[in-house]
């Protein structure tokens, strides 16, 4: 069933069930009042009769004592009075049973006063004295306009609770449409958008409402497919380039080497070349496992506590032995002296690569010059500064250093995949952190990471 559907009946519910609760309402409130309204009549004209009987009026006199007589009165009223003495209490109720329900003959002689309702008869009674003298007085009748009325009335609500079903649904439906119109609209829009129409956005109208939200969000949704698919189709485009050629050299340097038969040296000259590219490519599938280890996903790494000045050393000795005679200087003079203020949440070996690329990468484009690595602690914060005095970064490039396979146009002389820094930034975001780059061609460049903790 449709959303436009099911709105529909869900409303059309909603109100016909408000329409019962009220139409209830209506009819019990009117049968509560028809009956209050015609006790309280046949309480007057008992009222009034007893005051006859008081009276010593000649209507009574007719009536003998240990007698019931039935004198029809007024719209359909019968009266029943019965005269009796005190020591003839019991009879008296006992003669009353006969026409009287036996609980209201019991009440009108235990409290003086009593109604009674048995099927379409409805009366009340009273328990008289005066000067020695005892009587009851029953009125009884049937409220047949009363009734009538709330006849019609009940088959009144009946019929306009059966004949405002289709009205409400048909309002219903009308009302669903009109406030689903908006996301019938986003959602041709949503359908003209496919993978070669991604810089397509739903027009997100007003944000105050639920459509204009959800446009929001599908259009943030696409802001990421169309960047990931992007970043895909780039990483993809580069990673078959990268690995194509050093596959590419270790072939031709096999073919060439079987053309024909060859010395020993130059067999020991091909396999040092195809060992070359072969590195090479090693190189290359680890830094491209890496970065699949980050996940495009945003999986969550395994996590423990971390000391990032005990993280720095370690990879101080992982990039001495990549880079032997390099001038790497680290500045702890800033640390606390809580040792656990330089403490953080995350995975050690991924820290681990990011730290190694940032000093490895400090090294290799400042030409073995001096790199300085820092720590400080901040109130909120833990900033790491790597600064070397190298070739720098040009302006125009540094916007998009961070994408896989990009490297900026002066690096291009320096051996590497343009992998390293599109790895550690993503590393660095998965720890809660940021990384800003700060560079000038030919003076240098210093990488910022700043952790919140």
């Amino acid at each position: 069933m449709k959303i436009r559907d099911r709105l529909a009946l869900s409303l059309t519910l909603s109100a016909a069930g408000i329409f019962l609760v009220l139409s209830l309402l209506v009819y019990f409130g009117a049968a509560a009042s028809r009956k209050e309204h015609f006790f309280n009549g046949l309480q007057e004209e008992l009222s009034r009769r007893g005051q006859e009987w008081k009276r010593g009026n000649e209507f009574y006199a007719e009536t003998a004592a240990y007698t019931r007589d039935s004198i029809p009165g007024e719209n359909g009223r019968v009266v029943t009075a019965l005269e009796f003495s005190s020591d003839k209490s019991g009879a008296a109720e006992d003669s009353l049973k006969a026409t009287f329900p036996a609980a209201f003959t019991e009440a009108l002689f235990k409290e003086g006063n009593a109604r009674f309702q048995a099927g379409e008869t409805e009366g009340v009674g009273q328990l008289f004295e005066e000067e020695g003298r005892r009587a009851v007085i029953v009125i009884s009748g049937h409220d047949r306009h009363g009734k009538a009325l709330l006849d019609k009335l009940k088959k009144l609500l009946a019929g306009s609770f059966l004949l405002s079903l289709p009205l409400l649904y048909f309002l219903g439906r009308l009302s669903a449409g009109y406030i689903l119109k908006p996301v019938a609209r986003k959602i041709q829009e949503a359908r003209q958008t496919g993978a070669s129409g991604l810089h397509l956005r739903v027009d997100g109208g007003s944000d105050k409402d639920e459509t204009g939200q959800l446009a929001i969000a599908f259009n943030e949704m696409l802001d990421r497919l169309e960047a990931s698919v992007g970043m895909q189709r780039n990483f993809i485009s580069n990673a078959s380039h990268e690995l194509r050629n050093p596959l590419t050299a270790i072939i031709g340097e096999a073919e060439v080497c079987l053309e024909r038969k060859r010395t020993p040296e130059e067999y020991i000259e091909s396999l040092r070349n195809i060992s070359r590219e072969a590195d090479r490519l090693d190189a290359l599938v680890d830094s491209l496992l890496s970065l699949a280890k980050t996940g495009f996903d945003e999986t969550e790494p395994a996590r423990e506590e971390i000391r990032l000045d005990e993280a720095l050393l370690e990879a101080r000795l992982k990039a001495n032995k990549s880079w032997p005679g390099n001038r790497i200087k680290i500045d702890f003079s800033g640390l606390p002296d809580d040792p656990d203020r330089l403490t953080i949440n995350g995975n050690p070996g991924l820290l681990h690569v990011a730290f190694t690329n940032l000093m490895e990468n400090a090294c290799k484009f400042s030409d073995k010059q001096e790199v300085v690595v820092s720590l400080s602690v901040q109130e909120d914060s833990i900033q790491l500064r790597i600064a070397d005095k190298g070739v720098g970064i040009p302006q125009e490039d540094i916007q998009n250093i961070f994408q896989p396979f990009y490297r900026a146009r002066n690096a291009r002389a320096y051996k590497g995949f343009g992998i390293g820094l599109s790895l550690t930034d993503k590393i660095i975001g998965l720890h809660n952190g940021q990384m800003h780059i700060f560079s000038e061609e030919g003076k240098g460049t210093t990488v910022e990471v700043i952790f919140q903790t």
